[in-house]
Formats: C-alpha cells, sequence, structure tokens
C-alpha cells in the first residue's frame, strides 16, 4: 500500500492552525461587544461564543479526517466547553454518559455541533430563571444505530398541550441531524428529553 503523503499532513496543520488563530480573533471580538451590550444581547453572543467554541473544538479533535473519532472524548468535550460557557458559576448539574464509541470523523462532528445546539437549548429553556437543574446527555445503542438523549427537569407544558415551537437552536440541530441521516424527537419525562436516533 502507498505510503501517505507527510506534505498532506503539514498543510492540514497549516490549516487548523490558521483557523485557531482566526477563530480567537472572533471570540475576543464577540467577547469585547458581549461586555457593552444588554443583558439580553449578551445572553445571545454567549450562546454564539459556545457555538464558535464547539466549532474550533471539533476541527482540533479531528484531526486530518481519516481516522474513526471516539464519541467517549469529543461529546463530553462539548457538553463542557458548553456547560463553561454558558453555566461558569457551575448552577446547575450536568451528566454526561457516552460509552465507547468511533463514528466517521465527519459525522462526529455534526453529532457534536448538534450535541452542542440541544445543551444550550436545556440551559436556556429548561434550567432558565432557577439553580440547581440537572441536565443529562446520554449515548445508547439503538438496534443498529444510535439514540442520543438530551435531558433536563424542567417545567413542561401539560399533558395533551403542544410543546413549545422550536426556536433557533432546536431548527439548527434538526437540521444537523438530518445531514446524519437520523431524526430528531422530544418527549415528556420529568421534564423535556430531546432524543437524536441516528446510524451507527
Amino acid at each position: 500500500m502507498a505510503g501517505r503523503d507527510l506534505s498532506d499532513d503539514a498543510d492540514a496543520g497549516q490549516i487548523r492552525h490558521r483557523f485557531k488563530n482566526y477563530q480567537q480573533m472572533v471570540l475576543s471580538l464577540v467577547k469585547l461587544q458581549a461586555r457593552r451590550s444588554t443583558p439580553e444581547t449578551a445572553r445571545a453572543l454567549a450562546d454564539l461564543l459556545a457555538r464558535i467554541e464547539v466549532v474550533g473544538l471539533v476541527n482540533e479533535d479531528m484531526g486530518t479526517g481519516e481516522a474513526p473519532a471516539p464519541l467517549d472524548q469529543l461529546l463530553p468535550a462539548v457538553a463542557a466547553r458548553i456547560a463553561q460557557v454558558v453555566d461558569p458559576a457551575r448552577s446547575h448539574e450536568l451528566v454526561v454518559a457516552i460509552p465507547q464509541a468511533k463514528i466517521d470523523p465527519r459525522r462526529a462532528g455534526i453529532l457534536g455541533q448538534a450535541l452542542a445546539e440541544l445543551l444550550l437549548n436545556a440551559y436556556r429553556h429548561g434550567a432558565s430563571g432557577r439553580d440547581g437543574a440537572a441536565i443529562r446527555v446520554a449515548l445508547e445503542r439503538d438496534g443498529e444505530g444510535w439514540r442520543l438523549d438530551v435531558a433536563d427537569d424542567g417545567a413542561v407544558p401539560a399533558e395533551g398541550d403542544a410543546l413549545p415551537r422550536p426556536g433557533l437552536g432546536l431548527t439548527l440541530a434538526a437540521g444537523l441531524v438530518r445531514n446524519l441521516g437520523g431524526t430528531l424527537t422530544h418527549r415528556r419525562d420529568g421534564g423535556i428529553v430531546a432524543q437524536v436516533h441516528f446510524p451507527a
């Protein structure tokens, strides 16, 4: 089998290095703007910061994009980064349970971004206006595929009432999940549970 061209690794490394530099510049500008903004605008900018952080995290962890990506490393890292940005005081409990699993790195990156959107939604709605909320992330086998749950213990509409219409974050998450060939659904279970079903 032909050997790998080392110049490919060098080019990929340069691209990641440039991306990281640009990312840091954008993050600095957004943080500066957030400090000068109203509370509502600052919260929206914090969500933007979290999204940029996750894109950088995925770019950093995917390496050259050839080897299968370990979800048991990527998804907890994504969850931790979201919590760090939107809940720096650690006012809420975040539990992440991800078994050892590897999938194509591009699909892993998409899944990581979908998780970020679902966690932002859980923090902004399920944990809104109170301390001590519980948020849980779990990945389990589901037949020949996988199921990713993101659950919160926030207030839910009464049985029979419709769940709230999806906002920007859930719309983005649904689009990302479709790119995985999966589905995104929601159910009541002591709060709201977002479930992502996707093929292995």
